[in-house]
């Protein structure tokens, strides 16, 4: 089952004609319904019909203002194979929206441009097959249009679409950093878009995946918003070992810290259901947060990186709590200022 929006013009300025303009509340109220929508246009000038799914409208082509313009093109031309075209979209979807599944998934890999930074997209192509040659019960590239997944290459864009319909979009803010191309990262981060696409169709055991055997090499790991993706991944397939073993890679650089604090409120959020393992884990990551945050000379990051630890420790070693509330506050005095620091430390000596 599907939804249509029917719409007429009588344009005879084809460009014009195949452009439809949509308030911004459509979008939201389209991406909200649970079955697709195809936006189907008639051309009385002309008299032909246009159709093409909404859900693979792109809202970065149209930032701001109220409204936006869906653009149709001639290859969405009515034909005599654009019901068999709709019937398989829809299989795909259907595929897609199984609570599991089945592997491996199919991909299908195309490179829009003929090179990315001086490499040329063939290579590209190999370097991303070998990498997923890696994972044959996982994924595997064919060559056919019709899979489950497309990986979508241009100059200013990484798309993963999963039955044609974009759920990661990587939108380059200049052209593709080019040390990224040719210290060999590329692969990893379009494996690592991959499984963020995955996880916002709602299978985030496969993404996570994904990230446990991928993200230490990809270089997206260092945008704050991309990790803030890729923990609550994690957290969701309840894979917090491997999020806090990827962030061990975080603490070589100062300029990770928002990245780092990320992941740290993210396992927070889901601490009460640790195993003795993933507490351990835990407690090692913020250990390690405060190595690093003393490193960096910067007294606030210090003080605040003393207190969460403390804070964890309160119910776990209640002298070890008390030094680095301590420490938290030799750091950065304004903590002894705050009631509700007073509160916590007054409480584990009570509790003491």
């Amino acid at each position: 089952l599907f939804l249509v929006q029917l719409k007429a013009t009588d344009e005879t300025n084809l460009k014009h004609a195949l452009a439809i303009s949509f308030e911004w509340d459509k979008f939201d109220y389209y991406n909200s319904l649970d079955l697709p929508v195809l936006i189907v246009l008639y051309n009385t000038a002309t008299q032909t019909i246009y159709a093409r799914w909404f859900h693979g409208f792109d809202p970065y082509e149209s930032k701001g203002g109220k409204s936006f313009t869906f653009r149709l093109s001639s290859i969405d031309r009515w034909n005599d194979k654009t019901a068999d075209i709709l019937f398989a979209d829809l299989e795909l979807l259907r595929q897609l929206s199984s609570p599991r599944l089945t592997l491996p998934v199919e991909l299908t890999l195309s490179i829009l441009i003929s090179e990315i930074q001086g490499v040329p997209s063939g290579v590209i192509a190999s370097t991303v097959r070998q990498e997923v040659a890696q994972i044959p019960d996982i994924l595997v590239i064919n060559g056919q249009f019709i899979s489950l997944g497309i990986i979508e290459i241009s100059n200013d864009k990484l798309v993963i679409k999963l039955a044609h319909k974009p759920f990661f979009t990587l939108h380059y803010e200049s052209k593709y950093p080019s040390e990224e191309i040719s210290n060999g990262k590329f692969p990893h981060d379009i494996l690592i878009a991959c499984s963020l696409a995955f996880h916002n169709a709602g299978h985030s055991n496969l993404g996570a995946e994904l990230i446990s055997r991928f993200g230490k090499k990809s270089s997206l790991i260092k945008s704050p918003e991309i990790i803030l993706r890729m923990a609550t991944c994690m957290a969701r397939a309840h894979r917090v070992t491997e999020a806090l073993e990827l962030s061990n890679i975080l603490f070589e650089d100062e300029k990770n810290l928002a990245s780092i604090e990320i992941i740290m409120m993210q396992a927070l959020r889901i601490s009460e259901s640790f195993s003795s393992r993933e507490h351990e884990y835990y407690l090692g990551f913020l250990t390690n947060y405060v190595k690093f945050a003393e490193k960096s000379e910067n007294k606030q990051t210090a003080a605040k990186a003393h207190y969460n630890l403390g804070n964890y420790l309160r119910n776990i070693n209640a002298r070890k709590a008390i030094h680095h509330y301590k420490a938290a506050s030799i750091n950065d005095p304004l903590y002894l200022e705050r009631p509700y620091f007073w509160r916590e430390l007054a409480g584990i000596l009570f509790e003491k």
